[in-house]
């Protein structure tokens, strides 16, 4: 100060909070946290039971978003060293290798046949977010944003669209297709959201805007054709959803409800009221995939300190138990790509109190 510059004062993925600068300036205490993520699977036959495919014991190999592939294998972010890289292996955790070397970090991996694997990354270039794809067996790698900066959002089914924002234009949703590439098109001006999803027919974006309703500003939910246009849908989710993800007809939205015992809500787009597809009674929903024939829902509970996964059959009998942990954390679940599996993952965190000096 106040010549703002910048220096880096850590060097790890680990995340800092609650800092404090010594009264002479020369050192910085902080909460350090640190995440030990690994990728399982859960057979839906019980025969094997649940198993991990990843097997960090720390920060480093550390794995946090994942994405289903061909064959039951499953493509996963790695923490190695201050780098996030992409990696895949077999169900088995067998033949596993790494799929790209360019980025400083690597996220968000998602899957289609069309597409490839589209992922965010960082790289050395300009050290700013870039869209990219690359094959399940780590050729084709490609850059398909070049702008000032992008946020992946969305990759349809049918591979033909990804959904982002730019950096320097963060209320606008964009498209393009991965396979052929091209100039990206602009979808709509008012996005307020970042978790603009398009419909499992590929023919829909669904997206948050503001919407005002007696005088009152609210996040609605704002849905348009793929091909660009005016907007087919318009409506609200209650104040205490969470976690909103399409319905496999395309025609509705599922949502967790808080006011209603964190169970699963299916709302139409063309309005109407919701109908409950689970009845739990305890504990709270925070996660849910369909599954690729829409016939059931892996669904990530809470219950105290206990994190546990199940499938359920809306409106067809009690819900099963996959897999179960008395602490941790499962932050995030799919189906495979068979519909035989699901894959989560699942991880634990500390904190302590560091010292870290020299910083004046």
């Amino acid at each position: 100060y106040p010549s703002g510059d910048t220096r880096r004062l850590t060097n790890d993925l680990s995340g800092y909070g609650n800092l404090s600068v010594s009264a002479t300036g020369r050192s910085l205490a902080a909460v350090r946290k640190t995440e030990v993520g690994n990728v399982w699977i859960a057979p839906l036959d019980g025969g094997e039971g649940p198993h991990p495919i990843t097997f960090a014991t720390g920060a480093t190999g550390s794995s946090r978003e994942s994405a289903p592939l061909p064959g039951g294998a499953v493509a996963f972010t790695v923490n190695d060293g201050d780098r996030t890289h992409l990696w895949r292996s077999e169900r088995d955790g067998s033949q596993r290798s790494q799929l790209e070397s360019q980025a400083l970090y690597a996220g968000k991996p998602l899957f289609s046949e069309k597409a490839g694997i589209v992922f965010a990354a960082i790289d050395e270039k300009d050290l700013v977010n870039h869209i990219w794809r690359v094959d399940p067996d780590g050729g084709g790698l490609r850059q398909l944003t070049t702008g000032k900066g992008e946020t992946l959002m969305s990759l349809s089914d049918d591979g033909r669209t990804v959904i982002f924002q730019k950096w320097d234009d963060p209320t606008s949703l964009w498209s393009l297709d991965p396979s052929t590439g091209g100039e990206p098109k602009r979808l709509a001006s008012d996005s307020v959201s970042d978790a603009a999803q398009v419909s499992p027919d590929g023919r829909l974006v669904r997206y948050g805007a503001f919407s005002e309703v007696q005088g009152r500003i609210y996040t609605g939910e704002i849905v348009i054709p793929v091909a660009g246009g005016p907007p087919v849908a318009k409506f609200l989710l209650p104040p205490g959803q969470t976690t909103s993800e399409w319905s496999p007809d395309s025609k509705s939205v599922t949502y967790v409800d808080r006011n209603k015992g964190w169970n699963l809500m299916r709302q139409p787009i063309a309005g109407g009221e919701p109908t409950p597809l689970t009845r739990f009674t305890e504990g709270q929903t925070t996660d849910f995939s369909w599954s690729p024939d829409g016939k059931k829902i892996a669904v990530v509970r809470r219950i105290g300190r206990s994190e546990s996964v199940w499938v359920v059959e809306p409106g067809n009998g009690a819900p099963k138990q996959l897999a179960n942990f008395a602490t941790g954390a499962i932050t995030e679940c799919h189906w495979a790509l068979d519909g035989k599996s699901v894959v989560f993952t699942y991880g634990t965190s500390s904190q302590d109190v560091v010292l870290i000096g020299n910083v004046g």
